[in-house]
């Protein structure tokens, strides 16, 4: 009964004719590094990087890009305790199916079912951290561990090679309910549709801005009445495809277009940008503002944080990630090259955009591109039209998928709700808040502080937990091939989680105080509204 119960957590693996386990060869499809890197950037990237510049102007050049810094490590630590909650899934099922207690006889064959379960992982994992080791090294630990416990001393050696993350997909909701409890997996599906929510209003905001300022309704038209006018048509449409079914292959497809024109576009912005930096150099007709962004303000934090944190996330959506990829043992490194490569293109965009544009650098800086006027009409047409239109068109297939993701939430908290139901009230809310305050920097604040809970609390929280049930258990055998120096101490873990909650609240006080009764202000007054 006991090795059945690991068989069935563990993936299936070929028997070798010595008895062992053998390699499983690759599936088709299954993702290598390139893959894994290209795929998360994409996850990462959306929308919300085009409000990072914005931002670092208002906050300093400096301070700005050294925020986005701190941003980015933070973010890689609460990485690093998301994969360790993942790897210790299949050891704690292990242990619970036994339940043993301090001094149960049934220790041993929960050890015993451990090593087993490592070299279920070895097999599956054949260039990874534990191909040096064979059954011997397995039984050492076993056995050592066993005498820790008969002798009556805690926190023995710690598995040889570390857990690794399982083949099967564990989604993010499962871990929550797993190591936090029906409370906390509730906590986090209602933050998660707050974030959501914040996302879609972001999409909204950004849509309407982008037509209203790129394509007013008449020059006499008041740049609010235009806004609304886009917003209603950008609402009706995807309301009416958020009720119906959009998934299938074609979609696929178009998403998978999109993704790979959203990282053209970043490469088209940076280099335009330098084109115009070098132009100004050389005595063209670029400039640069002739009141710059300063290089330090640090009044703009309170903005700046929520905003680098909202470019960062795709925490939630790791164990999503990791279940296509071939080597579990190499996923964290690839999560960080891919943390790395979108924090430098961050920086490129931003220190780029504030340098050129300075103080008039637009909450949404791609509409900075509708005064880019290279020396071929031609090739200023086609870049205008690309960056300046591509994010809202982009939105109007994202905004609906986002709104079914939604609305499955709130079917999950709220079991009953009609289906249609419960997608018009995903899609409906973010288009009528969206009316009412269009300051896009506020907007993308708000998702920020979700952010924080997302990135850095709820992933410390499962780290600790998962950690602590294990060494509860079977002191020494929480340690993960993804254990770092850092998510050793708990002390270390605790302090990241804590410094999200504090930047969580600290910014929505300040942020709602400085922002909601001037957006309301413009909505009471449309015409005396200046429009970027």
């Amino acid at each position: 009964v006991a090795n059945s119960a690991v068989r069935r957590l563990a993936a299936p693996t070929e028997r070798s004719a010595s008895g062992g386990a053998a390699a499983v060869d690759k599936h088709p499809g299954a993702w290598g590094r390139g893959e894994t890197v290209a795929f998360t950037a994409n996850y990462i990237l959306g929308t919300g990087f085009l409000t990072l510049p914005y931002a670092v102007a208002q906050t300093g050049t400096v301070l700005g890009s050294l925020a986005l810094v701190v941003m980015a490590a933070l973010a890689y630590v609460a990485l690093q305790c998301v994969m360790e909650a993942l790897a210790r899934v299949e050891p704690c099922e292990v242990i619970a199916a036994f339940e043993p207690g301090a001094s149960s006889p049934g220790q041993e064959v929960v050890l015993e079912n451990l090593a087993d379960l490592l070299r279920e992982q070895r097999a599956r994992n054949p260039e990874g951290p534990a191909s040096g080791y064979g059954a011997l090294e397995m039984e050492d630990w076993w056995r050592t561990a066993t005498d820790e416990r008969r002798g009556g001393r805690r926190g023995g050696p710690g598995p040889p090679c570390g857990w690794i993350a399982p083949d099967r997909r564990v989604e993010m909701v499962e871990l929550m309910g797993m190591y936090l409890g029906p409370r906390g997996k509730t906590m986090f599906v209602i933050m998660i549709c707050l974030y959501i929510y914040a996302a879609l209003w972001v999409y909204a905001v950004l849509v309407g801005q982008t037509f209203a300022s790129s394509l007013p309704l008449s020059p006499d038209t008041s740049p609010v009445l235009s806004y609304w006018f886009y917003l209603f048509i950008f609402g009706a449409l995807v309301t009416f495809l958020t009720t119906k079914d959009i998934t299938g292959p074609v979609m696929t497809a178009v998403n998978l277009s999109f993704a790979v024109a959203r990282l053209v576009m970043v490469c088209v912005m940076v280099l335009t940008l330098l084109h115009g930096l070098l132009s100004v150099g050389r005595g063209g007709e670029a400039r640069i503002d002739p009141d710059p962004a300063p290089l330090y303000a640090p009044a703009g934090m309170f903005q700046m944080l929520p905003t680098a944190i909202f470019g960062f996330i795709f925490h939630h959506a790791i164990p999503t990630l990791v279940e296509p990829v071939e080597m579990k043992a190499h996923v964290q490194g690839d999560f960080a090259l891919t943390i790395l490569l979108v924090l430098l293109g961050y920086l490129a965009l931003c220190t780029l955009s504030v340098s050129l544009f300075g103080g008039e650098t637009l909450p949404a800086v791609n509409l900075n591109w509708e005064e880019y006027s290279p020396p071929s009409e031609v090739m200023g047409l086609l870049v205008r039209s690309f960056v300046v239109f591509f994010p809202a068109v982009s939105l109007i297939c994202t905004y609906p998928l986002q709104s079914i993701t939604l609305a499955n939430q709130i079917s999950a908290v709220v079991p009953g709700a009609p289906p249609l139901v419960s997608r018009l009230l995903a899609a409906c809310p973010p288009i009528v808040a969206s009316a009412l305050i269009s300051d896009l920097s506020f907007v993308t604040s708000l998702a920020g502080i979700c952010g924080f809970f997302i990135v850095l609390v709820f992933p410390c929280l499962l780290q600790y937990t998962s950690k602590a049930y294990m060494e509860r258990h079977v002191p020494g055998s929480s340690p993960t091939h993804y254990t770092s120096m850092l998510t050793r101490s708990p002390v270390v873990v605790l302090f990241v989680g804590a410094i999200g909650a504090a930047m969580a609240i600290a910014s929505l006080t300040m942020i709602l105080k400085d922002t909601v009764v001037e957006s309301l202000w413009n909505v009471l007054h449309p015409h005396e509204v200046q429009w970027p």
